[in-house]
């Protein structure tokens, strides 16, 4: 299967036989460019090799032998967990990039524990010292899986996520159904002491909690797949994506309060990962966004509109022929009716097609077709499909892509989303390296698609190591990467780099990995004394073999890292179980997973949002107190945001529109080229349309809800969207908010009062005398904490300067705002 299983087999006549296989051009011979000793023992025999060391060296021959070079330098205790390796593909697998919090028995085999290393190699098995798992062969309902350990500010405890119970039978499945990742505390790490764990008390008790952190104070924050508000009903929670469990985001508990104190920090449509706490007190997690459509309601759509081309009418159209009988529920309650999204769409009685303005298909981007027209726009099919870390306060607050880091700074390639405009253009590396100004520290980063289970660097505190993995079949393994963010660093500033070779960010495709193809990584991290840890595994085609992790120390040979020693021997996996349709077993070395030095640290300063000086004059020269203006809005929980300038883009951003202007005035922001007689186009905006991820969308045969992005003037709760209409209220004798969205202001600010604690995103419209059509689209989704005030100065944020080529984002006073606080102080 791989390299380095059959050199510690067979030995030297292997090794010298795959450096030669490995890369004909690099020879053992004295007209070596480069030459670095390796140190190799074989049967106890030890010889010195001269290997050749450049750019075209096949560096996986370095993995292979890494193992014997030396003992291991880590000089710190070690927490990790073992894992019975997942018996088939990984898709909705514990070690998967998404959807990994589900039990079933092939999801998460159980047998695993929570360990800790010691200098010197000694190991203990920290839950099995506390009594927990089964100590037969037969994983039944006793047996456990752990995940995430995080280890506290003292060094003398940790937090970790724990599976109990699985099949007692063939065709129990009732058992590990209803099993739940909880959070438990283990104390006694100490060498010669005797683990004892407990159940963090408070936690949602019903659902799955994964990923917990300490915070600076009493409260553990953690992710969760409890529905927003604990509505039941609407569990599982279903990704954008493929309509697969997900969880809901970023939750928190006080385990000394009385019932604990749950809150939902940040709602999350597909996905919070990775959970972290940094130096600054930010934290730091992985989102997989989408924003993209229900592509099993689309093809529902595709398969009726295939009909109605054939035949000439829908009339006579069997629904039950879609194939996926996709549909949209009416509300959020238990007993709530739905119907077809067909229905949606289309009118049986008339033959005619319904106003598909709806919240789909223009937003998000659509998935099909590949371009479609709405009025003088015409569109080209855009996804968004990527995992990226996020930022934000301990109590929700300032929730962003962390430093406002994104695709545009980091991936390879970008689509265009409007085509019949050449002022928009597809990016690329080049493209944007043609376009940085390094007199202003702008700097390209080297490419990666992904970037997950960030994890902070002690010795530099603000850099991050990560791992940039495919979000299928890889078991999220990849290539590591590295990046310094630390806070108030603009993005056009940071420079991602890679730490493993490009070729590990995917495994091989047969036996032979390409040439630098080391094997894959997952959970990176660095110690204090500089040493850096990753779950490895050599390389493996992984459509049809397994990984095999093992925790090992990574060195830098040339431009890259490549593993070099096992922290610890393998750990023997011996367990049966069944499925629970039919029995298994599996006899080999566990996975070794999620390390994390066991340390004193300093606990962080809490970070506390703040109000920009630009707008808390606005509010101090209205005579309005900011705190209980706030505290207004959090009884109600709701939350307000801010745009001072929405004609401002970042001057990164030029596959959406960029020359824009606010309809009926002469406020226009355009780029140095805009040039009309090259067919040029500039776009005006009147309304600023905002979206409340309702979990309304399902599928029959399927438990749970998908979001479905709904327009805050037609959302489904009447009393959420009475209030909204209510406390946005009447300007000039006109609504802030209507079926149009939010009134965008001449001088291009906007406001509005939004629901708090649920996903929103937003999209600028044209004007409504031409049909409303989305003209800028927000691609990510945020969400507010109740009584926050949120202040995006423009969207999409500048990141150095504009695309006028001005430094910084906008600091007009928004008018938009001037002009609410004067009606809600004569209203209230």
């Amino acid at each position: 299967m791989s390299y380095y299983h059959s050199f510690r087999r067979i030995g030297l006549f292997v090794f010298v036989s795959l450096v030669a296989v490995s890369n004909s051009r690099c020879m053992i011979e004295d007209r070596l460019l480069c030459k670095i000793p390796l140190y190799d023992k074989i049967n106890e025999l030890s010889i010195r090799r001269e290997v050749c060391k450049d750019e075209k060296f096949d560096l996986s021959v370095l993995g292979v032998l890494g193992a014997f070079f030396r003992q291991p330098k880590t000089n710190t205790p070690i927490l990790f967990v073992t894992q019975v390796p997942v018996p088939g593909k990984d898709f909705r697998t514990v070690a998967m990039t998404f959807a990994n919090h589900t039990t079933g028995m092939t999801d998460v085999p159980r047998g695993g524990n929570l360990m800790i290393r010691f200098p010197g190699g000694r190991i203990r098995n920290l839950t099995g010292e506390a009594g927990f798992g089964s100590s037969d062969v037969f994983q039944g309902e006793k047996s456990i899986a752990v995940r995430d350990p995080n280890v506290h500010w003292s060094g003398k405890k940790a937090l970790f996520s724990m599976l109990i119970g699985g099949s007692k039978a063939r065709f129990d499945n009732a058992t590990p159904s209803a099993s739940r990742w909880q959070i438990y505390e283990v104390e006694g790490l100490g060498e010669a002491d005797t683990a004892v764990v407990r159940k963090i008390p408070g936690q949602p008790a019903s659902f799955n909690n994964i990923y917990p952190v300490y915070g600076t104070g009493s409260r553990i924050h953690f992710i969760s797949d409890r529905p927003p508000a604990g509505a039941e009903a609407l569990y599982p929670a279903l990704d954008e994506y493929e309509l697969t469990p997900t969880n809901t985001g970023v939750w928190s508990i006080d385990p000394q309060t009385v019932g604990g104190d749950l809150k939902h920090l940040h709602h999350t449509p597909s996905g919070a990962f990775d959970l972290r706490l940094d130096r600054s007190g930010r934290l730091i997690f992985t989102v997989w966004e989408h924003a993209q459509q229900d592509i099993f309601a689309n093809s529902d759509l595709a398969a009726f509109l295939s009909y109605r081309q054939t035949n000439g009418t829908g009339i006579g159209f069997d629904p039950n022929s879609l194939p996926a009988k996709s549909r949209n529920f009416f509300n959020e309650s238990a007993g709530s009716g739905s119907e077809l999204v067909l229905d949606s769409y289309y009118n049986f009685a008339g033959d005619t097609v319904r106003d598909l303005y709806n919240g789909e298909p223009f937003y998000p981007p659509q998935e099909r077709p590949d371009q479609w027209t709405a009025g003088p726009l015409h569109y080209e099919r855009s996804l968004v499909k990527h995992f990226i870390t996020w930022e934000m306060n301990e109590d929700g607050t300032e929730v962003l892509t962390i430093n406002h880091l994104g695709a545009h700074e980091l991936h390879y390639y970008q689509p265009r989303m409007i085509v019949n405009d050449p002022a928009i253009t597809d990016r690329t590396i080049e493209v944007s390296q043609a376009n940085a100004d390094p007199n202003l520290g702008e700097v390209i980063s080297k490419p990666f698609e992904q970037m997950m289970q960030s994890s902070e660097d002690p010795n530099e505190p603000g850099c991050y190591f990560f791992t940039n993995a495919h979000h299928f079949d890889s078991y999220g393994a990849g290539q590591i990467g590295r990046f310094c963010a630390e806070p108030g660093k603009s993005a056009n500033r940071i420079y991602a780099e890679h730490v493993t070779h490009p070729s590990t960010r995917n495994p091989p495709s047969d036996f032979f990995p390409p040439a630098g193809h080391t094997g894959l990584f997952r959970n990176p991290v660095a110690l204090g004394s500089g040493v850096l840890l990753a779950s490895h595994s050599p390389p493996v085609n992984t459509l049809t073999d397994r990984p095999q992790f093992q925790i090992k120390e990574l060195e830098r040979f040339g431009e890259y890292h490549v593993p070099v020693v096992n922290l610890t021997e393998s750990i023997p996996c011996n367990v049966r179980y069944f499925t629970p349709d039919e029995e298994r077993s599996y006899s080999g070395p566990c996975w070794q997973l999620s390390p994390v030095e066991v340390v004193p640290r300093e606990i962080p300063t809490p970070r506390v949002a703040s109000l920009p000086d630009i707008e808390r004059n606005v509010f101090q020269n209205q005579g309005i107190s900011v705190p209980f203006f706030q505290d207004y809005l959090k009884q109600r929980n709701l939350a307000m945001f801010v745009v001072r300038n929405v004609t401002k883009r970042d001057a990164a951003d030029r596959q959406q529109p960029f020359n824009l202007r606010v309809f009926g005035t002469a406020n226009a922001s355009t780029a140095p080229d805009y040039d009309p007689a090259q067919g040029h186009k500039l776009y005006d905006l009147q309304n600023f349309q905002v979206f409340m991820a309702e979990l309304r969308r399902g599928a029959d045969g399927r438990n749970g809800r998908r979001v479905l992005p709904t327009q805050l003037s037609r959302l489904s709760n009447a009393t959420l969207r009475a209030s909204l209409l209510n406390e946005n209220g009447n300007l000039a004798g006109t609504p802030l908010l209507n079926d149009n969205g939010f009134r965008i202001f001449p001088d291009g600010s906007i406001v509005g009062i939004v629901p708090a604690d649920r996903a929103i995103s937003w999209e600028a419209l044209g004007p409504v005398a031409q049909g409303s059509h989305p003209v800028v689209k927000e691609q990510v989704w945020v969400s507010f904490r109740p009584g926050e005030i949120r202040v995006c100065a423009n969207c999409h944020g500048v990141n150095g300067r504009d695309q006028t080529g001005a430094i910084g984002g906008p600091v007009n006073t928004p008018q938009a705002l001037v002009d609410f606080l004067q009606q809600w102080d004569a209203t209230h």
